[in-house]
């Protein structure tokens, strides 16, 4: 069975880590079919530096930093219009290990996969070990291992370091929600997924860095998680079983650990008072667009850098 694979990378005045992250992907032992970088309009020259030292790469520089939601929803709609089968999607800062994307994809079409929705990495730190920071996805269950493919298990859902996505069951919904702008968007679009296709899988593992929650990234991430509590067409029941613990922690022990109490106690108001005063957008893809406007194909990257 022949796919074609095309990589989203949404990137934000990284540079070097965009630089690493394309340099992975040229390490593919399975290479993808296309790479887009999502540039949210980066003030570091990173979209320059794809198109010199990566020409097979297609680039998107964004007018604004629209959040990694709005970039991976740009992305997304843009693979989507390219015809391609899936969607790996990740960060920047996200290394994926040299025979991620073969296996991701064997995953996925294997007979005991059960049409996934998508099939995710397992996260790991540096060392190589599982990053328990991550809060990879935990086990499904009522689905035994002898049901999922080797070396994988089942999920409701996933987050965007590493994911691949069948965009088959992706035109069937609405675009990651821009309106969260960061933190929570991959949950509750995965999960969605999952509770579209009745299965989602994770394999495998490469590492990436986190940042912490606080500040801005408080309020977005109490807000989302509201959202995802508030409307129910957003996730999965086990989505927002771990919004509502996530957001509990967020209270108790992220609060106490907190270097700025007074302003993430502040962001963590304003953001649960956004949560009941706004309703989060949904955007369609938009699959009729010019032959002209879509990504670029070529091989990848350079693997030899």
């Amino acid at each position: 069975m022949t796919v074609e694979v095309g990589v989203v990378v949404v990137t934000h005045d990284r540079i070097d880590d965009l630089r690493t992250c394309l340099h992975a992907l040229g390490r593919q032992t399975r290479p993808p079919d296309l790479v887009l970088v999502v540039d949210n309009a980066s003030a570091d020259g990173s979209s320059r530096m794809v198109l010199n030292e990566f020409p097979g790469v297609a680039v998107d520089t964004l007018p604004r930093n629209l959040g990694g939601a709005g970039g991976f929803a740009h992305g997304l709609e843009r693979l989507m219009q390219a015809g391609v089968d899936y969607g790996w999607l990740m960060d920047d800062d996200a290394i994926p290990s040299p025979q991620a994307l073969e296996r991701l994809v064997a995953s996925m079409v294997h007979p005991r996969a059960g049409a996934p929705a998508f099939v995710a990495s397992l996260v790991v730190g540096e060392a190589g070990v599982r990053d328990q920071r991550t809060r990879n996805p935990p086990v499904l269950k009522g689905i035994r291992p002898s049901d999922c493919p080797p070396g994988t298990y089942a999920a409701s859902y996933a987050t965007f370091v590493g994911v691949l996505v069948d965009l088959a069951i992706a035109r069937t919904t609405w675009l990651p929600m821009t309106d969260f702008r960061w933190l929570w968007d991959d949950t509750e679009y995965t999960a969605r997924l999952e509770r579209l296709s009745g299965r989602g899988l994770v394999c495998v593992g490469h590492p990436a860095t986190l940042d912490p929650i606080s500040g801005a990234r408080m309020r977005c991430a109490v807000r989302n998680t509201c959202w995802m509590l508030k409307h129910r067409r957003l996730g999965s029941v086990s989505a927002r079983r771990r919004a509502w613990h996530v957001l509990r922690m967020l209270a108790t022990k992220d609060l106490r650990r907190s270097d700025a109490k007074l302003r993430d106690v502040a962001c963590y108001a304003f953001g649960f008072l956004e949560a009941l005063v706004r309703v989060p957008r949904r955007s369609w893809p938009r699959l009729d667009v010019a032959p002209d406007r879509r990504p670029v194909r070529g091989p990848a990257v350079d693997p030899g850098r």
